[in-house]
């Protein structure tokens, strides 16, 4: 009885989260002010262009699978899953995501698909995974944020030339610094034990699980992600003709994911948040702002929304199954 009591609580949990994700989904759509500038900018699109957005999107099931392998190695010491499954739940999560501050429901929702007595643990074996995505990001964007910021002041962005070879030394040690501080989690734990409450200790006791070479790994799909994203993101700019270099992008990307991983924002008013930031940073390599509007929309778009839509409609069809 009480294990059918909370099957179905999950399960009004499960639609209560996909009505949102869908609700909030529409709020955007209908509130979206560019659609004028949108069809202008497709309009003025070249065949050869429309390579970028092709490979914009075949990076999405790449994006998605290294997210996947990190979820399925961050859980293993609880509960061992296919990588089919570990998909299904990464999908899943970004509905949880998509109407929570800084998509702190994303972990939750994920672990909402695990077994009894495993989802606790599974919620924080999430949030080292968050760790280690944001110490990339931060190692990532504060060297980038050297450039940046004279590129911003002095105008350097008419240079053709960028020498990347600047105040090397420091960010080497700043980065070790980071990594130390992430493979050093173990160490964290052992004083999280001397904390007298019996959930804490139950999480303690799981994070502990996640060794040196274990937590290496995890760091190591968490940046191959990160440049898999970026990546993408260079491919959108240059599909909505923000013409920059390479060699400009890895100022201009992390310097722009650096701004928006550290600004607290809901999943569906991000569009705003990096459209804003976009507007600032990118404008110093691109006089283009409405290509550089469309292509941060548009990968926010592909990101969360396309996953969202997908992970719904993969639990349902799961549940129509079962």
């Amino acid at each position: 009885m009480i294990q059918k009591r909370s099957y179905s609580i999950l399960t009004i949990l499960k639609w209560i989260i996909s009505i949102a994700a869908y609700a909030f989904l529409a709020f955007k759509l209908i509130t979206f002010s560019n659609y004028a500038e949108l069809k202008y900018q497709f309009s003025n699109i070249s065949s050869n262009t429309f390579l970028w957005l092709l490979a914009a999107l075949s990076l999405l099931p790449l994006n998605i699978l290294a997210e996947s392998i990190k979820w399925e190695m961050l859980i293993r010491p609880i509960q061992n899953v296919s990588l089919k499954e570990a998909i299904k739940m990464v999908l899943w999560g970004n509905a949880g995501a998509f109407f929570t501050p800084n998509r702190i429901g994303e972990f939750p929702t994920r672990a909402m698909l695990l077994p009894q007595g495993t989802r606790t643990s599974a919620v924080s074996l999430g949030f080292v995974g968050s760790l280690a995505q944001t110490i990339v990001i931060s190692t990532c964007g504060i060297i980038a944020l050297n450039y940046f910021i004279p590129f911003c002041i002095e105008h350097y962005a008419e240079q053709t030339h960028i020498d990347l070879n600047r105040y090397v030394i420091p960010y080497i040690i700043v980065t070790i610094f980071l990594f130390a501080l992430f493979i050093s989690i173990p160490l964290w734990i052992k004083v999280l034990n001397k904390i007298n409450n019996r959930h804490i200790k139950n999480i303690a006791a799981v994070c502990q699980q996640l060794n040196p070479t274990h937590l290496l790994q995890i760091l190591f799909i968490a940046a191959l992600r990160y440049g898999i994203f970026s990546l993408q993101s260079f491919c959108m700019y240059r599909f909505c003709l923000v013409n920059f270099s390479f060699e400009t992008a890895l100022i201009a990307i992390p310097t722009f994911f650096l701004f928006v991983t550290f600004t607290p924002s809901i999943n569906v008013s991000e569009m705003a948040v990096r459209s804003t930031y976009a507007t600032f940073i990118i404008s110093c390599f691109s006089n283009n702002l409405i290509g550089i509007i469309l292509a941060s929309s548009l990968t926010w778009v592909i990101n969360y929304c396309l996953p969202m839509l997908l992970g719904s409609l993969f639990v349902k069809f799961n549940n129509s199954n079962n």
